[in-house]
């Protein structure tokens, strides 16, 4: 079977910005229901795809470790050389953070994983939070997720832990377009492909 991915081919900061109050566009019912009131991230980090170019506002305070984790990984070239979107499941989330350069891949396998991150208060996970996946306490590794919509089943979790945001508007033209015909993964009754099978590829 062909395995179709979309890519994120290269991410790169770029600094500092101030948070949006609204997204722009054209004033109708459904450029009205993207404003939205975003913390004022402490950088942002450009994401380009196959799909179009979005971007991820990072906030420090949500998740310390995260955030620097994930910033270590973008200046690093973590992802320069594409990394897939290789779990899209509509209305929860889409998964990705597995390197198509194998060195880069045994390269990160040999890092411990990051600790949980001890918060005085989690936010809740909305449309468009990002956030590292792990597997159980102190197991965050490379992967990490954005939320297709709110979820009151994420973040219960301390692995689970948000450290940015994409803005609604990224989420309506780049994100929401992502392939997810795959479903999820095998182990959760979808087709999506064999995460071995992407880190051994080149």
């Amino acid at each position: 079977m062909a395995i179709c991915l979309v890519l994120l081919a290269f991410v790169s900061l770029v600094g500092n910005t101030s948070a949006e109050s609204t997204e722009g566009g054209p004033k109708d019912d459904a450029s009205s229901q993207l404003k939205v009131a975003y913390p004022t991230p402490d950088y942002v980090v450009k994401c380009d795809t196959t799909k179009g170019p979005f971007r991820i506002h990072v906030v420090e305070d949500w998740a310390p470790l995260g955030a620097s984790r994930f910033r270590e990984m973008v200046e690093s070239g973590f992802y320069n050389d594409g990394v897939a979107f290789f779990r899209v499941v509509t209305n929860f989330l889409v998964q990705y953070g597995i390197s198509s350069n194998v060195s880069i891949t045994e390269k990160w396998g040999k890092v411990p994983p990051l600790r949980d991150d001890v918060v005085a208060e989690t936010p809740k996970f909305k449309r468009g939070y990002v956030s590292f996946a792990g597997g159980g306490p102190n197991s965050r590794t490379t992967q990490t997720f954005i939320t297709f919509s709110d979820s009151t089943h994420l973040g219960h979790a301390p692995w689970e832990t948000p450290f940015g945001y994409v803005t609604l508007l990224d989420m309506k033209n780049v994100i929401d377009k992502l392939f997810s015909g795959y479903g999820d993964m095998v182990d959760f009754g979808g087709t999506a492909p064999d995460q071995v099978l992407i880190a051994g590829a080149n």
